[in-house]
């Protein structure tokens, strides 16, 4: 039995970290290759702990991943968002002011606060708030989504 065989939910951020210490490219590659598939183990504590490099890689992995949505899907997402029964589209207005406050307003706030601080106060609130609400208030994948839309 090798290593690859052990990757699950539990192990693959280890094996991944343990992967990239002694420069295992088919563990590393299995581990990855997991992780794109089960984009949700990225939640967990350990992903906090591997290297800033290897985080980078993982999130570049997803982004890129043909399994993981792409940008033209996610800005059609983005554009049909639905706040407490009202659409927000582009066209309806400049401000949010009007839409009612969900029970997730706090961390709507929260996720946009932690994204204003990496892209400054030039960009429209209205802007952090459709990213926010798609990435489901994760400020990390909100700001993925929100660098890679402005790199194409």
């Amino acid at each position: 039995m090798c290593l690859k065989d052990c990757i699950n939910h539990d192990t693959v951020l280890f094996l991944l970290s343990i992967a990239d210490q002694f420069n295992a490219k088919m563990l590393r590659k299995s581990a990855l290759d997991f992780v794109t598939a089960n984009p949700d183990v990225t939640d967990s504590d350990v992903f906090c702990e591997l290297p800033e490099d290897l985080q980078s890689e993982v999130e570049y992995e997803l982004s890129n991943c043909p399994r993981c949505p792409n940008m033209d899907d996610m800005e059609d997402m983005i554009s049909h968002v639905s706040l407490a029964g009202r659409e927000v589209r582009p066209s309806d207005s400049s401000s949010l002011e009007g839409v009612p406050l969900t029970r997730d307003s706090a961390q709507l706030e929260a996720c946009v606060d932690q994204m204003r601080e990496f892209v400054g106060e030039t960009i429209p609130r209205e802007e952090l708030v459709r990213f926010s609400l798609a990435a489901d208030y994760d400020a990390n994948r909100a700001l993925n989504h929100f660098f890679a839309s402005k790199q194409v």
